[in-house]
């Protein structure tokens, strides 16, 4: 729809400097705008047979009784991507004001469509912040109002997405998420993909896929991260200024899940902090991170015994770190100690000490692997 104050305005402003009559009518043929105010509301058989034939111009020289709200001139069609919305007549002399006519079509496309679009485009990122702060922030949580606004942008429930979150940081850090949202979201995103801004440094995608497939959701999640580093490549500005990192859950069917996904998300980027990867999966994170979700003062009975002991016993450091390593290297010592900067007999050492100390055999039973990542990450809170 042309938007009828702008037009209007835009009518007068014509009449005012230039003497020129201009109408405007709607995709109805209805005058919404004219040099003539008397003539708004009154119907324009020219512009509505412009419009139902999809003809582009139509001169009249002469008018005549059978020309309902006609008068001489010049009548041009309105199009927006190429669809009719409306018309613009010119009153005069059809030689005389032809190039009025198509100066007045092409300001009305350009400027008032645009205006439209631009109004579209703000009305739609409104309704994604208010959808964006019923899925995640809210509270209490509410799926009522969370449905209603998914529907109201397309989104449906019950569709598998896997929620990813993007962190920039470094000098031209918020840059370059405005970049990769408007990429991702003109050239990638698909109709049920939820594309968020978080701030200035975080995005997260809510990543629809048809099916859950465990087998491949790793790969799946690398190829997304190569072309979100990609796109940075492609742009020399940011080639040298800024770090991404990745963050990865595992997909649910549910939009009231998403809430858990994203604190999922902000605990995994607390915990990985010091770590240089770019991509992290919660996947290899899971013991710390239930045991990070349980109160203290129920872990408190199972590991503070060990805790003593440690303190008594061990070097806190030294425990911490060989831990972490084993845990990202799947229990390696020759992998641990080169992600250590050690030998592979320190590593041996250490994990010796384990058994003496706290009677744990990482190495060789996946029970103790567990027991030991669970002590450590109790340590760590």
């Amino acid at each position: 729809m042309i938007n009828v104050e702008l037009a209007r305005d835009y009518v007068a402003k014509i009449h005012r400097q230039l003497g020129v009559n201009i109408n405007i009518m709607n995709e109805k043929g209805i005058v919404i705008a004219s040099g003539t105010p008397s003539r708004v509301g009154d119907f324009h058989l020219v512009a509505y047979e412009l419009i139902k034939n999809k003809n582009f111009v139509k001169i009249i020289d002469t008018a005549t009784d059978d020309l309902m709200g006609v008068t001489e001139g010049v009548n041009l069609l309105l199009l927006h991507r190429m669809e009719p919305i409306g018309a613009v007549g010119v009153s005069g002399d059809s030689e005389d004001i032809m190039p009025i006519a198509k100066m007045a079509k092409l300001t009305i496309e350009s400027f008032f469509f645009n205006n439209q679009t631009n109004q579209a485009d703000l009305i739609e990122s409104q309704n994604i912040s208010r959808l964006r702060d019923a899925l995640l922030f809210e509270q209490p949580i509410n799926p009522s109002r969370i449905f209603q606004l998914a529907t109201e942008v397309g989104i449906r429930d019950n569709v598998y997405r896997a929620a990813i979150m993007i962190h920039s940081t470094g000098d031209n850090a918020k840059e370059a998420i405005q970049y990769l949202y408007q990429s991702y979201g003109s050239a990638k995103k698909q109709p049920q993909d939820i594309l968020l801004p978080i701030d200035g440094q975080h995005l997260v995608l809510i990543k629809s896929y048809r099916k859950f497939e465990p087998a491949f959701f790793r790969d799946s999640m690398t190829e997304l991260s190569e072309y979100f580093m990609s796109l940075l490549a492609e742009k020399r500005f940011f080639e040298d200024s800024v770090k991404l990192k990745l963050y990865y859950t595992i997909p649910t069917d549910s939009l009231i899940h998403y809430r858990n996904s994203y604190s999922c998300l902000k605990w995994l980027e607390d915990y990985v902090h010091f770590r240089m990867e770019t991509l992290y999966f919660i996947n290899d994170y899971l013991i710390e991170y239930m045991t990070g979700c349980i109160s203290p003062d129920l872990l408190s009975p199972l590991f503070e015994s060990y805790r003593n002991v440690i303190d008594n016993y061990l070097d806190k450091e030294l425990f911490h770190t060989t831990a972490a390593a084993l845990a990202s290297t799947n229990m390696s010592p020759a992998e641990a100690a080169k992600e250590l900067f050690v030998h592979k007999n320190t590593v041996l050492a250490r994990t010796k000490k384990f058994k003496e100390v706290l009677g744990l055999q990482p190495l060789s039973n996946s029970k103790d692997a567990i027991l030991l990542l669970a002590i450590d990450s109790y340590l760590a809170k």
